[in-house]
């Protein structure tokens, strides 16, 4: 019995000694964790941002909202001068054929949509290739103007990939008319 209370004790305290130095590399290493990730998803709003607007994401003050649902992340780029909105880009995702598509859209003051591009996919490889070189016809259109699948393309093996796509920008015209009014 005495052996047994020494061995739990002893496991004990190396589970305790462990979760310690866990919780201190935890503690150096989160905020480098942080800023790489925020940088990735800085650079790839920049990306978006650069074809529509001579001005770089770090002209903006940034303001991170979580959100609920398909629309999980919404992006407000405000006029530093004024704070006033004039991008909100949205990640945004919608079940593929075999995944979730995800992808970003970006939708300035009046809800016009200005650029979007595809995050991820794992569909199936050399089908779902397709999606990234169709135009979805929604940059300049006002983001709850959305278009049907069949606009887009005709039958294909990557239909559902195409419509997941078309889904995402419905997703963001429901989001856009909460977060930015309107009278639809």
């Amino acid at each position: 019995m005495k052996k047994g209370l020494v061995s739990g004790l002893v496991l004990l305290s190396f589970g305790i000694v462990c979760g310690l130095l866990l919780a201190l590399v935890n503690h150096f290493t989160a905020p480098i964790i942080k800023a790489n990730e925020d940088r990735v998803k800085y650079e790839l709003l920049g990306t978006i941002l650069t074809d529509f607007d001579d001005r770089e994401v770090v002209d903006f003050e940034i303001v991170e909202l979580e959100l609920e649902g398909r629309v999980d992340k919404a992006y407000f780029l405000n006029d530093k001068d004024s704070g006033e909105t004039v991008y909100v880009f949205y990640s945004v995702s919608a079940t593929g054929w075999q995944s979730d598509i995800v992808m970003m859209i970006a939708v300035d003051q009046d809800m016009i949509v200005k650029g979007y591009t595809i995050v991820s996919e794992n569909d199936t490889a050399g089908v779902v290739e397709y999606i990234y070189t169709v135009d979805f016809q929604m940059e300049g259109r006002l983001a709850t103007d959305v278009i049907d699948v069949d606009e887009v393309s005709a039958a294909t093996t990557a239909k559902v990939s195409l419509g997941a796509c078309i889904q995402c920008f419905h997703y963001v015209s429901e989001r856009v008319v909460i977060d930015l009014g309107g009278d639809e």
